[in-house]
């Protein structure tokens, strides 16, 4: 309540309880995630996303030309007066809010040269139609699958942006939802994938690997390193380069107890529909990998999906493929060892089916069935 009390020291124009919803909207944000505000005047609504998640890895953008608004106001609502950056920056001080970054100019000029991923979006600027439909259509694009867009004075008083919510946003938005006159909804997205990948140093690898990953078409998926141990500086270089989940293990968990322990972190946050790809940090992807590996266990009512495993110094030559067993003798053998190193075979077959066992390395399991078989027994 505290915050509340602070927020209502701002002047502006949210109807209340409005502030609530945008308080708890920044709360729910993972670390390392990105605000964009478009129209802030005093930074009312930049106060309730900065101290409804107060972590300075989050980074709040508030685009304004802080110079107020008479044009498209009505009720003899207006705004106009020289010193609207200087109140803003003065508030954002008062609360302590250093994670704020204004961005003076018109939406639309920044709006073409934006290039962040944006987790939430808070359209509040110009209401003429031309431009409210102007600053959704350069900004959604940016906005990452999941992320939450918001509308204020979503209300036939403000016809502009009464229209384009109404015939453009909510139809491409999902999980709508509204308080008065602040309307929002949640991105569509695929589903996500969980990437486990235990590593014990070779560094050089971890690198490649990762890079591999940060390339892919398909946006939806974290990647959970297992640092089992690392003496060769992997711990300090992912805390530096990468905001995905780092777990440490104690240099014994060799790699099944490693992706055991990633299993268990992902499990945490995964949904229904949600995948966990097992990887080797000697590995690299091209950059479809993710994209088409979902969609062949999606075909094929949600599959578990290995990989072929070539070699990186000779792409013709098969290096895993599976594990075939003959129950009956007892005998187990790779079938890249039994049947063909030429990766041309196992193209021409389209999908190998007559296998025992998936390589660890590249394959993609649906999270149901963790909670169907448990985790991996290491």
């Amino acid at each position: 309540e505290k915050s509340f009390k602070k927020i209502d020291r701002i002047e502006g124009l949210l109807v209340p309880g409005q502030e609530r919803v945008l308080f708890d909207a920044a709360a729910q944000l993972k670390s390392g995630s990105i605000i964009v505000e478009i129209g802030s005047f005093n930074g009312r609504s930049t106060a309730c996303f900065g101290l409804g998640r107060r972590d300075k890895s989050i980074k709040i953008y508030a685009i304004d030309t802080f110079s107020g608004n008479n044009k498209d106001f009505v009720r003899g609502v207006q705004f106009r007066k020289p010193q609207f950056r200087t109140d803003f920056e003065r508030n954002m001080h008062k609360l302590g809010l250093k994670n704020v970054f204004p961005v003076p100019g018109f939406s639309q000029e920044v709006g073409k040269t934006w290039n962040k991923k944006i987790d939430l979006l808070f359209i509040d600027g110009s209401h003429l139609y031309d431009d409210v439909k102007k600053d959704y259509e350069l900004f959604f694009p940016w906005v990452k699958p999941g992320g939450m867009v918001f509308f204020h004075d979503v209300d036939p008083a403000f016809p502009g942006v009464y229209e384009v919510w109404h015939k453009q946003a909510k139809e491409q938005l999902s999980h709508l939802g509204s308080w008065h006159t602040l309307y929002f909804g949640h991105k569509p997205q695929p589903h996500e994938i969980f990437i486990v990948l235990p590593v014990h140093n070779r560094l050089e690898y971890t690198i490649k690997c990762l890079s591999s990953f940060e390339k892919q078409s398909y946006k939806n998926f974290e990647v959970i390193v297992v640092d089992d141990g690392s003496t060769d500086g992997t711990a300090a270089f992912l805390k530096e380069r990468y905001l995905w989940t780092v777990v440490s293990g104690n240099g014994k968990w060799w790699w099944t107890k490693s992706i055991n322990y990633g299993v268990r972190k992902a499990l945490e946050r995964a949904r229904k529909g949600d995948f966990i790809l097992t990887m080797n940090n000697d590995c690299y992807v091209k950059s479809d990998f993710l994209k088409n590996i979902s969609e062949a266990s999606q075909e094929n009512k949600r599959a578990i999906v290995g990989s072929l495993i070539l070699d990186a110094s000779n792409p013709n030559r098969v290096v895993d493929a599976g594990v075939k067993i003959v129950w009956r003798k007892n005998l187990i053998y790779g079938v890249a060892d039994k049947i063909a190193k030429d990766a041309k075979f196992y193209r021409n077959r389209g999908v190998i089916s007559d296998i025992d066992n998936l390589p660890g390395k590249g394959t993609l399991i649906p999270v149901e069935v963790f909670k169907k078989v448990g985790n991996f027994n290491y």
